[in-house]
């Protein structure tokens, strides 16, 4: 019985009307506009969206008057300006959806004109050549008239003309040819194609294989030729300092050839492997001239003989026999 008293339906009353006074805020009014909005969208009402929209501006723009919190009100501006966004964004939507209408009929007004002067045509034909056509070509005429007239009686002129039937004589003629597939398409490829790409895929790889053969035995064959240069200066290297070894040997094994030359009679000292080519292939061949394989220098060894001794000059006033025998009692 106390569910009967003043309390709980009071309670209750508050409720909804707290309820309804939500649900009648501009807040939720302008969420409410902007569903409305979206659904007047996808069902091509571009009119009744841009209204939309522009009630929940103006919804957002009370709300803002009833808050002070700067959060709120910084939300409330950013959905009021999304929303006049989205009133721009909706008429250029519109407008191009109007483009592309005026653009559909003008094409549909250009197929439905093509499709009566074949229907012309055709008409103007079949009364011209009934008599002389044989059975089958009068038969297959008909079937395009019919079909032609069938279309246009039941609107086929007012579809999309890349949806529409061929409207020529010919097509009919010959029984429907197959149309061609869009550019985009791909077309299934039967086990003779696939075995013909195959056969096409590997003799274009042996023709690259041969091709790497070919270079491999080439840089290979210019590697060994390269090499064999290599050996070859190496060895002449080495021929060169055992000859230059065995001269500066031979001179250093032959004084006397050295002091008939001029040369200090000394044994071989740091500064040997310094000796100029010229004075070594000289000193080769002097050693081979003392081995008794014949004369290198035949001038240079001639003896010269008794020579008349030097004569210094004399000087006035200056005894050399006196400077001679002071230095001797020294």
């Amino acid at each position: 019985m106390r569910s009967r008293s003043g309390r709980r339906p009071s309670r209750v009353s508050e409720r909804a009307a707290r309820q309804r006074g939500l649900m009648d805020s501009p807040l939720n009014m302008a969420h409410l506009q902007a569903r409305k909005a979206e659904k007047f969208l996808v069902a091509g009402k571009y009119e009744d969206a841009i209204a939309c929209h522009v009630k929940a501006a103006g919804f957002l723009d009370e709300a803002m008057k009833l808050t002070d919190s700067e959060q709120a009100l910084l939300s409330m501006r950013l959905q009021q300006q999304d929303h006049l966004t989205q009133q721009r964004l909706v008429r250029e939507r519109w407008r191009r959806a109007q483009r592309e209408q005026r653009l559909r009929e003008e094409l549909q007004r250009r197929d439905r004109e093509r499709a009566a002067d074949v229907t012309a045509a055709m008409s103007a034909a079949d009364a011209c050549d009934s008599a002389a056509a044989p059975l089958s070509t009068r038969g297959a005429m008909r079937t395009a008239n019919a079909h032609m007239s069938w279309d246009l009686r039941q609107g086929g002129a007012c579809r999309d003309p890349l949806e529409r039937e061929p409207d020529t004589l010919l097509y009919y003629l010959l029984g429907g040819i197959e149309q061609s597939t869009l550019p985009g398409t791909k077309v299934p490829k039967d086990a003779r194609t696939v075995l013909e790409e195959q056969r096409t895929h590997t003799a274009d790889l042996l023709r690259m294989l041969g091709l790497l053969l070919r270079d491999n035995e080439r840089l290979r064959a210019d590697n060994e030729r390269l090499r064999a240069e290599n050996e070859a200066l190496r060895a002449d290297e080495c021929h060169r300092m055992a000859a230059v070894a065995a001269a500066a040997a031979d001179a250093a094994a032959s004084p006397g050839v050295r002091a008939g030359l001029g040369l200090p009679v000394c044994g071989l000292d740091s500064d040997t492997h310094f000796v100029d080519p010229h004075e070594v292939w000289g000193l080769a061949g002097m050693g081979a001239a003392r081995r008794g394989l014949g004369p290198a220098f035949p001038h240079a060894l001639t003896p010269l003989g008794e020579l008349p001794p030097l004569e210094l000059p004399t000087v006035e006033g200056f005894d050399l026999r006196e400077l001679e025998d002071n230095s001797g009692r020294s």
